[in-house]
């Protein structure tokens, strides 16, 4: 596993109340954001489901990591890479809990062209298409290769922090999204522009389970949340997350649940309470089908590392 010194780790991301990623900018003077994401180094080996104005673009650079955007689940090995476009809900993990290394490019539009012609043309096509969620990006296919030969370029200029390597992951980014665009060009014209409707409709969920985690909440509140009748809110995550809202609804309580035992005195009992857990032998059974260890251990292996 290759390390870095000159290029941040990301470890657990920051979300807003509606699952909107937070993260600080790593330079206030340089537009494109760039981390490696070691999830051995993460709390829990998985970056949550969230999402962000931002266009990405991620490399995989060891292992296998396995990917679920906008309700579609693949796995990428590494030399394989993906863009994600703005405002699009996904998660990734390892495979099968091995060990795994992203990198990650994040952009403004803003870089690339604003309300010039530029920005009008090259990239608003690309950000206001509602049904283009992400694109593959394979090192068998010549164009895809060699953009995913200009994304590894950027994190090697990054890497080396010469003098004017920014201007030179500017001129990376810029010569991709030429060739980007140019091979979207007819896919874009042939798909509709027409909202998602059950991505609002898991992002108005998602956010109330994560404002109301800690509560006794039923599936008839969640479905709420998006006005919707149980049996569609059902169907809604499992058309977007591939998953139940209770089970989603677990996963947050852990992950909160982990934070909270290594960051923190409390006791056991009072964080499984706090995170939503109505009895403690329950949430220890929960909690160790899904960290594999008990609370205890938990936490004692963390204050250990």
């Amino acid at each position: 596993m290759k390390l870095y010194q000159n290029i941040p780790y990301s470890r657990d991301i920051n979300l807003d109340g509606n699952l909107e990623e937070t993260a600080s900018r790593n330079s206030r003077t340089h537009p494109i954001d760039l981390y490696v994401a070691d999830f051995s180094q993460y709390l829990i080996p998985i970056i949550q489901h969230h999402w962000h104005e931002k266009l990405q673009f991620m490399v995989v650079m060891e292992g296998q990591i396995q990917f679920e955007i906008a309700g579609e689940t693949f796995v990428l090995a590494k030399g394989e890479g993906v863009f994600i476009n703005s405002n699009v809900i996904h998660m990734s993990a390892p495979v099968n809990g091995a060990q795994a290394q992203l990198f990650s490019i994040l952009f403004d539009t803003g870089v690339l062209g604003g309300v010039d012609q530029v920005g009008l043309k090259y990239i608003l096509p690309i950000v206001d298409c509602p049904n283009l969620k992400y694109v593959l990006l394979k090192p068998s296919i010549p164009w895809q290769q060699t953009m995913l030969t200009y994304l590894t370029h950027m994190l090697e200029v990054g890497e080396s922090q010469a003098y004017g390597f920014e201007l030179e992951q500017k001129n990376d980014l810029g010569c991709l999204w030429l060739i980007f665009i140019r091979n979207m060009r007819s896919t874009l014209s042939t798909m509709p522009k027409k909202n998602s409707v059950d991505e609002d409709r898991i992002k108005a969920m998602l956010e109330f389970i994560h404002k109301h985690y800690g509560e006794d909440i039923s599936l008839q509140d969640i479905a709420d949340a998006a006005q919707l009748s149980k049996s569609e809110c059902c169907r809604c995550f499992q058309r977007t997350l591939k998953s139940s809202p209770f089970a989603y609804l677990i996963q947050v309580r852990i992950s909160i649940a982990s934070r909270l035992i290594l960051n923190t005195a409390a006791s056991i009992g009072e964080i499984a309470e706090q995170v939503g857990f109505n009895g403690l032998s329950y949430f220890h059974k929960t909690f160790k089908s899904i960290m594999h260890m008990t609370p205890m251990e938990f936490r004692k292996n963390g204050k250990h590392q």
